[in-house]
């Protein structure tokens, strides 16, 4: 699984591409993202680790349906699945343990931050009508200045989602002045609004993100770093069919599909707090959403490209419930053309919106700034045991067939 999300993207590279075992689609241990007893692990050895975990179980349990229908209630049977056996309740054992200790460790809800997510539903493609333009914007207007009074009355965040382009689009109807005067008008509070621009500029497109203080103005910038193929830039493997295209429609193909990836972590500081910011697949990557220490997350999501489809939203919504688990901090998910989701550290759903569509969702997260194992070791301590053991296995392979093939000189030479 580890190797598979590095060849992903040796497979789909170009230029825009980032390099690394970020691509973790389809890892087996999405599957298990509510169960908590697994989950709660994923702050130890992260995805990996609950992968070894499930493979040691499945394949200690076809050993011993194996060993039963060869050795039925025999000495043998008990000599060759002891270990196996001793191995499994082990596993269950700390299992229970470390889930109970960790679902009795929740932070304090007394210093949570106010979040308001503003859902959208806005389709992804290259042009929109003005008619199109003018209701998504309108909608979003219409949903920032009926901010519930919980979120009015504190310090609060607004989060909107991918190609959300509230800044871009504000700036098309005022100026910088204006659109000072119209955040500070939001609230007598300072509110923290986090939207996502599709910027052009010399290099190519990108996905800004942009951080605004509704007193102070903008306080920071966050372009993505995961980009993804096809829809942010164009992989080796297709520019080369592109090329036998007429030279316009190659160069408008590769013009529209080319973005350039930021560099910097997303690391945003708001009133003492250490805010981590990813841009949709940047979640994918285990990598780049535990490379800075952070007191909480917030995933800008659109699943526009895909329609909202069903199984991409609930494969997303797996995959960010493993990344608060991984380092025990709250997610506050919005999402284009999908649900929005308030996710806290043991990677349980607390709050959600009940639909699609233009919609807030609001509630609290708390900071937390405990680095986890997995923080600090990354996948490092359980890839060097998964080689331990497939080294140990090797070994045991390999001495099984030395004494084979002695077993049966011995009785060659004896005859």
């Amino acid at each position: 699984e580890y190797f598979r999300s590095w060849f992903f993207g040796i497979l789909w590279f170009g230029q825009g591409a980032t390099l690394g075992p970020h691509w973790t689609l389809g890892n087996i241990t999405y599957l298990f993202a509510d169960l908590g007893i697994l989950t709660s692990t994923a702050s130890l050895w992260g995805i990996y680790g609950i992968n070894f975990i499930v493979i040691f179980f499945a394949t200690s349990f076809i050993l011993l349906a194996t060993n039963y229908l060869a050795y039925p209630k025999t000495k043998i049977f008990v000599r060759k699945s002891f270990g196996l056996i001793l191995g499994l309740l082990s596993i269950l054992i700390f299992l229970t343990i470390h889930y109970l200790i960790a679902d009795g460790s929740e932070v304090s809800s007394d210093n949570a931050v106010p979040v308001a997510l503003i859902q959208t539903s806005y389709p992804t493609k290259n042009g929109y009508t003005s008619k199109e333009f003018l209701d998504d914007f309108n909608q979003k207007l219409n949903l920032l200045e009926n901010l519930p009074e919980e979120i009015k009355s504190k310090e609060s965040v607004i989060i909107l989602p991918e190609g959300s382009d509230l800044s871009k689009s504000l700036s098309t109807f005022m100026n910088s002045a204006d659109i000072g005067k119209y955040f500070k008008r939001l609230s007598e509070k300072e509110l923290l609004v986090i939207d996502n621009n599709r910027v052009e500029g010399d290099d190519g497109f990108k996905s800004k993100t942009i951080v605004t203080n509704s007193k102070q103005g903008a306080v920071g910038f966050y372009d993505k770093k995961l980009l993804t193929m096809g829809g942010e830039y164009l992989p080796y493997l297709l520019k080369v069919p592109s090329l036998l295209m007429s030279a316009p429609a190659e160069n408008n193909f590769s013009h529209l599909r080319q973005f350039s990836r930021g560099k910097e972590p997303g690391l945003i500081e708001h009133n003492g707090h250490k805010i981590k910011i990813l841009v949709c697949s940047d979640a994918i990557s285990p990598s780049i959403a535990n490379a800075s220490t952070s007191d909480f997350i917030i995933v800008l999501n659109s699943l526009g490209i895909w329609g909202g489809n069903k199984n991409i939203e609930s494969q997303f919504l797996s995959i960010s419930q493993l990344r608060a688990a991984e380092s025990k901090k709250y997610i506050a998910l919005a999402s284009n053309f999908g649900q929005s989701y308030v996710i806290n550290p043991s990677g349980r759903v607390e709050k959600s919106t009940n639909s699609t569509g233009y919609q807030i969702l609001t509630g609290g997260i708390v900071p937390n700034q405990t680095r986890t194992w997995y923080n600090k070791l990354e996948d490092w301590p359980i890839l060097l045991l998964s080689l331990a053991v497939l080294g140990f296995g090797l070994i045991t392979y390999r001495n099984a067939n030395q004494n084979k093939i002695f077993h049966r000189f011995s009785r060659i030479s004896s005859r």
